[in-house]
């Protein structure tokens, strides 16, 4: 009977320590899934785009017209030409083309040092009250267009 008691006491102790490990590695595995998903948040504003990094750094929506900044980062050595006639586009949740406002926020065009940073302040202006928008930087000839989805 001695023996029969003991061997129970080892498998419910077995058990137990199964148990915490078990909750140990659950507590674990949800910790790294949270953990990956703030950080493809937090990229999610973050785009390459030839041998330029792009991040956006601001948003604000105000009524029909929403304003960005870009922080650009020219990752070769060589000098780099933006202009946003040719580069930069809007498309609102409804498909309606954004018109940049030359008068009020915009610059966006000019050189980036190598290796350097070039900010780069855009506004749009849409047709109505818009709650999200895609920005499309890039002609997509030499290298493909990148997009970013901007919500309120």
């Amino acid at each position: 009977m001695l023996n029969y008691n003991s061997t129970i006491l080892q498998i419910n102790k077995m058990f137990l320590f199964s148990n915490t490990i078990n909750m140990f590695l659950r507590f674990f595995i949800i910790l790294v899934c949270i953990f990956i998903n703030f950080e493809i948040k937090a990229n999610d504003h973050s785009k390459q785009w030839g041998n330029l990094s792009i991040e956006l750094k601001k948003k604000s929506f105000i009524g029909k017209n929403v304003q960005l900044e870009f922080l650009f980062e020219n990752l070769s050595e060589l000098e780099e030409n933006f202009s946003s006639v040719l580069y930069l586009e809007s498309r609102s949740s409804s498909g309606d083309r954004g018109e940049m406002s030359w008068t009020t926020y915009t610059d966006c065009d000019g050189m980036i040092p190598p290796l350097g940073f070039f900010k780069c302040k855009v506004q749009f202006d849409f047709p109505t009250n818009l709650d999200a928008l895609t920005v499309k930087i890039g002609a997509g000839i030499v290298t493909k267009a990148v997009f970013f989805k901007i919500s309120k």
